[in-house]
């Protein structure tokens, strides 16, 4: 019988973020959100703090809540209640509107961060996942998980509605921007590829071939280099923004899930999710110079804006369990059927150990139910 799953005290670490070649950022601050903290938004003029309360423990329930944090104190300022399972999640420019992407329902909340309260749910999603916004605050892009071909949705913010969705790969599970805001980049975990948008003609202008299973993607604001999270492989891909060609692959520890970078661009903060650990990356070399402790299976991350703090979401305690893969009573796609090849999915798209909270959902499609060591059971289909 596996041990039993269970959940630390959740919450937000600061981190005092220091060059690549100082001495390791610590935890100065632990502040409690709900269960299971995923994504973290820092609001531009830095005096909050967003955290997405997604997957709770064990994958179940979902969490349907946002953690406002105060920045001044350290403390909650507000939980926001939103869609099921929120997960990507980005503030506007004028730090007037929060919006959060509910996996579970489908939709995209928008917070008025004034009043802490929801102003607006938009909807025909079908599982979205990563949210940017862009630099003047009129559009947001929201990465939209599907198979056999995901989307990209653009959220016109005068409106609130999507004014158009372009079409990407396979289980699309995050998506960012260019510092001019001409490309949107977004992460194919269902065929290895990185969608290049082209943000002015709304259209795919190239796809760059990955390695296994590329997760979280973020850019450079100095420079405009891609680094893509590969969560199952313990490494990232850096893409240059010029040739579109991956120049370099960076070694890191336990699973990279999230990254953020310093204002200057000279730092990458990635979070390894099973090693506990925050990487921090020194960019002119695109090497690993610290691994700082960081508390439980660290997820989401974000820098303030003045460069001074880094703040990571602990998603859960790690613990010890066997790898399940199990169907659930709903069409299987065709020549998947059985325990046996649930087993084969959940270890192809989760990993063997399984490391990666997705939810990967087919039209018509199983699902199954995966847990494995260092995690919590997650849903896993295919």
């Amino acid at each position: 019988m596996a041990a039993a799953l269970a959940l630390a005290v959740t919450g937000l670490g600061a981190v005092a973020a220091t060059p690549a070649a100082a001495v390791t950022p610590t935890v100065v601050a632990t502040v409690p959100t709900g269960a299971s903290p995923q994504e973290v938004a820092v609001a531009p003029n830095g005096d909050h703090v967003y955290v997405s309360n997604g997957s709770g423990p064990n994958g179940f329930p979902a969490g349907t809540t946002v953690t406002a944090l105060n920045t001044s104190s350290n403390t909650v300022g507000a939980t926001i209640t939103v869609g099921n399972n929120p997960a990507g999640i980005a503030v506007t420019p004028d730090n007037a509107r929060l919006y959060v992407a509910n996996r579970d329902s489908a939709t995209v909340s928008v917070v008025d961060t004034a009043t802490n309260t929801v102003t607006s749910t938009i909807g025909g999603f079908n599982d979205p996942t990563g949210v940017a916004v862009d630099a003047g605050g009129s559009r947001v892009y929201v990465s939209d998980s599907a198979y056999p071909n995901g989307s990209v949705r653009v959220i016109d913010t005068a409106s609130n509605t999507v004014v158009a969705s372009v079409a990407v790969g396979p289980f699309p599970q995050d998506v960012a921007l260019s510092p001019d805001g001409s490309r949107a980049y977004a992460t194919n975990h269902g065929n290895n590829t990185l969608s290049v948008i082209d943000t002015a003609a709304l259209t795919v202008s190239a796809t760059v071939a990955l390695s296994d299973q590329p997760f979280a993607v973020a850019v450079n604001p100095v420079t405009g280099t891609a680094y893509v999270n590969h969560s199952n492989d313990n490494f990232l891909s850096v893409v240059d923004p010029t040739t579109l060609a991956v120049t370099t692959t960076i070694t890191v520890a336990g699973n990279p899930i999230g990254a953020a970078f310093s204002p200057d661009g000279a730092t990458a903060y990635v979070t390894s999710y099973s090693s506990n650990s925050l990487a921090v990356i020194n960019t002119a070399t695109n090497t690993v110079t610290e691994n700082a402790p960081i508390g439980s299976g660290p997820y989401g991350a974000g820098v303030s804006p003045d460069g001074t703090h880094v703040y990571v979401a602990p998603a859960e305690d790690q613990a010890d369990a066997d790898r399940i893969g199990r169907q659930k009573p709903e069409p299987g796609l065709p020549g998947i059927r059985g325990s046996r090849a649930g087993e084969q999915i959940c270890s192809k798209c989760c990993g063997a150990p399984s490391t990666i909270r997705s939810r990967l959902r087919t039209t018509g499609g199983a699902w199954w139910l995966c847990r494995s060591r260092g995690m919590s059971r997650t849903n896993c289909g295919r």
